[in-house]
């Protein structure tokens, strides 16, 4: 779909979309969106879906990237000052820590059979390994230091 196929079809206001005219069951003013997987918000067109940060994202610019970044991390503010093309390797910098961390810190595991805790980190397609720290706490500022040293502003190190 193009940009002027969005506009035609949905009002932006305050990081929403909102239906121009009724479709289907859905009347004139209705909010866009249903909550998917992750936080995001999707709709459904033509039995396509399509998430709503990326219409907006077009909406305004006229183009899609191939990744968006959400700058403050939640993917329900769709704001477009929120919205910021990226890199898969910058987007994944502005992620929060793995579900499954067990060291309490982004970018911290622990070696088992060296006894000791890693740092790494990806940027772009390379996996670099920064070093094995005593302590998690160490290891972690290794992680942040090497994160503000390459992408600074799409930097979350928690």
């Amino acid at each position: 779909m193009t940009q002027q196929d969005f506009i035609d079809r949905f009002d932006y206001q305050d990081g929403k979309l909102f239906y121009k005219k009724s479709e289907g069951c859905m009347k004139q003013g209705t909010e866009v969106g249903t909550v998917c997987k992750g936080g995001y918000l999707k709709t459904l067109i033509k039995r396509k879906p399509y998430r709503l940060h990326r219409i907006i994202f077009m909406m305004h610019h006229g183009y899609l990237p191939e990744f968006l970044d959400h700058i403050d991390g939640n993917p329900a503010n769709n704001r477009i000052e929120n919205l910021r093309p990226a890199t898969a390797s910058q987007n994944n910098l502005n992620r929060g820590k793995h579900k499954r961390n067990t060291s309490g810190y982004k970018g911290v595991t622990w070696v088992a059979t060296v006894g000791r805790y890693s740092a790494r980190i990806a940027i772009g397609q390379k996996r670099l390994f920064l070093g094995y720290f005593d302590n998690p706490k160490e290891a972690h500022e290794a992680y942040c230091e090497s994160a503000k040293q390459y992408q600074p502003q799409y930097v979350r190190t928690q």
